[in-house]
């Protein structure tokens, strides 16, 4: 069964490509379950919660600078001891786009690179390559080509 990376699933995808251990993500409530997933020893700092998609209640900056610091000091401790994260080959990413017409444009990107594009149903899009950075970068030209229909 396929994982789900989410938005720090799919930024470290183009890591699998480099010898570097991913040991330090911050961010809301979501970030540490969806790392993990990839990187199960990364050390994971909530700095905020999601609201809504728009809104987040964010810890005060000198609470969060105290987190950030303090998790970045065990990151680095353990950090010889972790391993980058891996990816099986074909990488395969499903994307969940908001409208229809998010996907279709979506779809534009097929045959860019070694990347296949593909309908994956409704309004999902399945992006299929060997090169995790490949699929990431399709994945990134996807988000700006349709970040105009989101609003």
């Amino acid at each position: 069964m396929a994982r789900s990376p989410g938005s720090r699933g799919s930024t470290r995808s183009w890591r699998g490509r480099t010898p570097f251990p991913v040991v330090l993500v911050t961010g809301d409530q979501t970030v540490g379950p969806e790392a993990r997933a990839f990187c199960p020893e990364i050390e994971v700092v909530e700095v905020k919660r999601a609201v809504t998609r728009f809104a987040a209640e964010s810890l005060h900056p000198v609470q969060a600078c105290a987190g950030i610091h303090a998790g970045a000091r065990r990151a680095v401790e353990q950090a010889p001891t972790t391993s980058p994260p891996s990816f099986a080959s074909p990488v395969t990413v499903d994307v969940d786009w908001r409208t229809a017409d998010q996907a279709a444009m979506a779809q534009w990107l097929d045959g860019a690179s070694d990347v296949r594009v593909t309908p994956g149903g409704g309004r999902t899009v399945r992006i299929t390559g060997d090169d995790p950075l490949a699929v990431y970068r399709t994945f990134i030209s996807q988000v700006q080509i349709t970040r105009g229909l989101a609003a």
